[in-house]
């Protein structure tokens, strides 16, 4: 049948095998305590979901009537920040158009100054033409 019945258990095994008995209390103390606090929290649970139930059958009605309004206060918020950001580009947009027709006006008084010198190069072409298309 066993043929290790006659040889004697290691006492390293016997140690081993106490040492997990000891903490299979402290195991069985664990389960009993997250049971518990599974219990509690399922009574928690339902407690305050019938609490929220109440309050929204009772306060429900006002819900519904006041949400338009902070969904329109939503939405004003939205506007406003959408304005600004408009407004800011075309500042920025206003400021680019005035320099574009500063660099122009500026280009044209140096040619009408120097219109029997008319010397149009590659350079000021290309400058005018930038200038123009920011106008």
């Amino acid at each position: 049948m066993d043929e290790n019945a006659g040889e004697a258990v290691d006492p390293r095994v016997k140690d081993q095998l106490e040492f997990l008995n000891s903490y299979t209390d402290e195991i069985n103390s664990l389960e009993l305590q997250l049971d518990d606090a599974n219990a509690t929290f399922r009574n928690t649970l339902s407690e305050y979901s019938q609490r929220l139930k109440l309050i929204a059958k009772k306060l429900g009605k006002c819900v519904r009537i006041a949400r338009p309004y902070y969904e329109a206060e939503e939405a004003a918020q939205a506007a406003k920040l959408e304005c600004e950001e408009a407004a800011i580009r075309y500042h920025r947009a206003c400021g680019v158009h005035k320099e574009a027709r500063e660099t122009i006006a500026m280009a044209e008084k140096k040619f009408d100054s120097q219109k029997e010198d008319y010397n149009f190069d590659a350079a000021w072409q290309e400058m005018l033409n930038r200038e123009t298309i920011k106008i």
